[in-house]
């Protein structure tokens, strides 16, 4: 409870040290929750060798980690830059891989700039018949606008559709940005146009694409539209402004 407790409300350093105390006191045993939330801390202090020690404490004192646990151990050493010893341990998962590990492992790949690597894991899901879900098409999406990989982008896009997923909301702005950054930039503005919510990444997604793509006077009229629907800019945005003016 304590090691849970502190790792949910961010006091990081004090669950691990609780964790290790937890682990040393040989008349105490370790579940996956514990293990979980003690991974779950050193993936956001980033600490690899305190990462490391974790996973080394779980696996001497022989923990039976669930899928949760597996998931975290996963995400830590990739959020801790250990891209290799993430996908290693994500092949020797030992339970039932959910849609929460295939995004882990994804977004690993993604971070570590490994882009065909997690476009060739989201084929390896379906294949798993792995449901998707949205962060799994943000991931895929997001590869696809770092490679410019157009027309596996494309039919994601059709793939969503049959798959009933709404083009809106961070999966929405993730299509926009990828059919903007891969020049798509009529298909970007179809996305566009069809989004009921639109915010501050969906706006500078837009503008830079128009701008980027030699149609300035469109970035500054969706600009000018952005603050009359009331939208505050951040630097992202004004860079793709001031690219419209020059």
């Amino acid at each position: 409870a304590m090691v849970t407790s502190h790792a949910r409300h961010g006091f990081l350093d004090e669950a691990v040290v609780l964790f290790f105390a937890m682990a040393d006191d040989r008349g105490v045993a370790i579940d996956a929750v514990a293990a979980a939330a003690a991974f779950s801390a050193c993936a956001q202090i980033g600490d690899l060798a305190l990462g490391r020690e974790a996973h080394r404490r779980v696996a001497e004192r022989k923990v039976a980690m669930d899928v949760v646990a597996w998931n975290a151990l996963v995400d830590m050493y990739a959020k801790c830059g250990d891209a290799a010893a993430a996908h290693r341990w994500f092949r020797r998962m030992p339970v039932k891989k959910n849609v929460v590990s295939w995004n882990t492992m994804m977004s690993a790949f993604a971070r570590a700039g490994e882009l065909e690597e997690a476009l060739a894991l989201f084929q390896e899901m379906q294949a798993a018949a792995v449901r998707p879900d949205d962060a799994t098409f943000v991931a895929a999406l997001g590869a696809c606008a770092q490679l410019g990989a157009l027309d596996t982008g494309r039919w994601l896009h059709a793939y969503m559709g049959r798959m009933g997923h709404s083009a809106d909301g961070v999966v929405g702005n993730a299509l926009l940005d990828m059919y903007a950054k891969c020049g798509a930039v009529d298909q970007a503005t179809e996305v566009f146009d069809g989004m009921a919510r639109r915010d501050v990444y969906t706006y500078t997604s837009m503008i830079l694409g128009l701008a980027m793509h030699g149609r300035g006077e469109d970035a500054l009229s969706l600009f000018a539209g952005m603050q009359r629907a009331g939208v505050t800019p951040n630097e992202v945005t004004l860079l793709g402004v001031l690219t419209a003016c020059c």
